[in-house]
């Protein structure tokens, strides 16, 4: 659980530098993952095998298993 909290945080981090630096406002569409592989250091992966939505600008990115792999509302 701790790692994919982890890995929504960088992806959200990620996400949030990529609204910065592209002038983006809330409710745009979301970032194609390639744009976000620039601020990332390697690819994340949920240990228990979830795969990560991104979420529209101004949404917290989610994973599919839910429960307590999700961080709270930005």
């Amino acid at each position: 659980m701790n790692t994919c909290v982890n890995n929504l945080r960088q992806l959200d981090g990620a996400k949030q530098q990529w609204e910065l630096e592209n002038r983006r406002a809330t409710n745009d569409p979301p970032p194609a993952v390639a744009e976000l592989r620039a601020y990332l250091r390697q690819a994340l992966i949920c240990p228990q095998g979830g795969t990560y939505t991104i979420g529209r600008v101004g949404e917290s990115p989610k994973c599919s298993v839910g429960g307590s792999h999700t961080l709270p509302p930005r």
